[in-house]
């Protein structure tokens, strides 16, 4: 049998649903001054009966619930200090369709760019989150990271003051930033590829070449940045040792070529608990 359509306003004296209505079509801050404010310029006739100090709080718990019954009926979240949405799996469908949007834009404006410029930009996403995760950076004054092809591999450092960042405190002294130079080669993207990897015990490779290479094992020439004093980049020449995916890195060629193979960490079996057991036989046999 269906049940019949109920008014939570019903049971209102006049007074008090006229001041309901009026705090839901007018409610702006959520604070009980406003509340007042807004009984306070109604009319004394469409009021009559209510009492501030009294029914004030009811009032609020009533408009509030009334919103709170209307977004569980149709299934929305309405709130008075908000835009009405359609529930939570909604905002995420709409926000998955706008990701998807957003990604497909930017897709085609990649792809719509010369070819030089989207490897420019390819090395530049490949390069700067590397060079940032083992390189220190981050100074107050602010981080800069520069990528240009050089027909010699380089990283270099420049810090300066920035005036135009002051700290504000009893003195005015200009704050340090930092700027990053990566100078590569074109084929930079495609060594990397070939390595399986951009940095290396936290040095970051800027150029590398094979020296010896057998399925299983390799060593290669590499020229790799690692950060010395301070912001300081030290840029050397190490050799790296490759067992397969497994790597270390030497700063002789010697040392590279008679390299063992890195001790593979074995997840050792432990026996299980006698309980464990019991369960396990239980199963078998069940």
């Amino acid at each position: 049998m269906k049940q019949a359509k109920t008014n939570i306003l019903d049971t209102a004296t006049p007074g008090m649903r006229a001041v309901v209505l009026a705090i839901r079509k007018d409610y702006g801050s959520g604070s009980n001054n406003r509340c007042r404010a807004i009984i306070r310029d109604m009319p004394a006739e469409a009021k009559a009966g209510f009492v501030v100090a009294r029914h004030l709080d009811d009032a609020i718990a009533l408009a509030y619930s009334m919103d709170s019954r209307r977004a569980d009926k149709k299934g929305r979240d309405v709130g008075w200090r908000s835009r009405p949405f359609y529930g939570r799996k909604w905002i995420l469908m709409q926000g998955a369709q706008a990701k998807l949007r957003d990604d497909r834009a930017k897709l085609a404006e990649r792809l719509n760019r010369p070819i030089r410029v989207r490897q420019s930009t390819r090395r530049e996403d490949l390069a700067i989150p590397a060079a940032k995760a083992v390189m220190k950076h981050g100074a107050p004054g602010g981080t800069r990271f520069h990528v240009r092809i050089a027909e010699v591999a380089s990283y270099e450092v420049r810090t300066e003051k920035n005036w135009l960042r002051v700290n504000r405190g009893r003195d005015q002294w200009a704050s340090l930033q930092d700027e990053h130079f990566i100078e590569l080669l074109p084929t930079w993207t495609a060594t990397i590829r070939r390595l399986g990897m951009a940095t290396v015990e936290k040095r970051f490779i800027l150029d590398a070449t094979p020296f010896l290479e057998t399925p299983g094992r390799s060593v290669w020439e590499a020229r790799t940045a690692r950060t010395g004093r301070g912001y300081q980049a030290v840029v050397e020449t190490v050799w790296l040792s490759f067992y397969g995916k497994a790597v270390t890195v030497h700063t002789s060629l010697h040392a590279a070529l008679n390299a063992k193979l890195p001790a593979l960490q074995v997840e050792i079996e432990r026996p299980l608990p006698d309980e464990d057991d019991a369960a396990l036989s239980a199963l078998a046999f069940a």
